[in-house]
């Protein structure tokens, strides 16, 4: 067994020693460290208890890690405990591994490449000409992207969602030189993870080495996001013009429901735009906060944002019989018999 694999495990779980050998049951810390470290090493009864507590298949522990991550960064360090950055983390690792796997299995070898490499980004005006360089490259068009997860996914980046901290939107990794977005779960509304993963997205592809605020450089992904989601030709054909002296809510909201972007993100790019004055978009946030919208607030989006294409991959790999059916369920992390079910017609 490898010691790291099993650390990772409890990690991911989000367990301490005593607390992992509390739920194992007839268990020790130190007999646990000494599992970890690879002083010892547990029966294949004791494995198996370890591994259904930690919700990981027995063959989980047995692997090699593989995978070069680059640093993980997170934009709220101060109200993420290491506790909660290390579930995350490990989580990644968990989905990433198995992911970069079914690709070698399908041999999806070719390098992902940035489609903005070679754009200098030093201003807003720069993001907005990114945003629709990425849409052309993307053949995208200026229409509203109905599944954004989809889309990325389609386009080499991995999508992982995890079930972390609420103070947790999402971040940017790369695994072996590809590009990850990590968000999560919890998030309820999908307009919101649909922002969240386009200003990653922004992370990943804007060249924002001469910003060297980070203040700035959040606000710039942020106005990507924005830009990207809703590009600013579809804005003024959907409010007749460039300026505006007033704007009805029932027009945010009917472009929310479209394009997938919250109002308040819609009216950023407005004040940003000149569409709408600075002391409009005053009025706007007043009227957001009596009527506290922030986190509640009027129209939705109905299109759910989920990542598919790694189960499609281990089915697909599974159907051209590249991968026995154990393997498949071990890439899914799901019993043979569940999976036996679910796949027992094949074209």
């Amino acid at each position: 067994m490898n010691g790291e694999r099993l650390k990772a495990a409890r990690k991911m779980a989000g367990l301490s020693l005593e607390e992992l050998a509390q739920k194992v049951g007839e268990l020790t810390k130190q007999a646990i460290s000494y599992y970890e470290t690879g002083k010892r090493q547990p029966d294949s009864k004791t494995l198996l208890r370890l591994a259904k507590v930690l919700g990981v298949r027995p063959e989980y522990f047995l692997r090699r890690d593989e995978i070069e991550f680059g640093a993980f960064e997170y934009r709220k360090k101060a109200k993420m405990g290491e506790k909660a950055k290390g579930i995350i983390e490990e989580k990644a690792r968990y989905v990433a591994e198995r992911y970069l796997e079914i690709e070698e299995l399908l041999e999806f070898g070719k390098d992902w490449e940035n489609p903005l490499k070679g754009l200098e980004i030093r201003d807003g005006n720069d993001v907005e000409k990114a945003a629709l360089e990425l849409r052309k490259k993307w053949k995208l068009g200026t229409d509203a992207i109905i599944k954004l997860i989809e889309t990325l996914e389609t386009y080499g980046i991995m999508i992982i969602g995890v079930d972390a901290d609420d103070n947790f939107d999402g971040l940017t990794n790369f695994a072996n030189g590809k590009p990850i977005i990590i968000y999560n779960e919890r998030i309820k509304e999908n307009v919101r993870i649909r922002f969240t993963i386009a200003h990653e997205l922004g992370h990943i592809l804007l060249n924002l080495s001469e910003i060297k605020d980070i203040k700035e450089k959040e606000k710039l992904c942020h106005q990507f996001a924005g830009a990207f989601l809703l590009p600013k030709e579809k804005i003024y054909l959907e409010l007749g013009g460039k300026h505006r002296s007033k704007i009805a809510f029932s027009e945010l909201i009917s472009m929310k429901e479209e394009y997938g972007i919250s109002i308040q993100a819609i009216a950023k790019r407005l004040q940003y735009l000149k569409i709408i004055t600075d002391s409009a978009y005053t009025r706007f946030n007043i009227i957001v906060n009596k009527n506290k919208w922030r986190q509640n607030e009027p129209g939705e989006f109905k299109i759910e944002e989920k990542p598919e294409k790694f189960k499609n991959l281990v089915l697909r790999a599974l159907a051209e019989e590249i991968i026995s059916l154990g393997k498949a369920a071990s890439l899914l992390n799901t019993s043979i018999s569940d999976l036996e079910k679910s796949v027992r017609y094949v074209i």
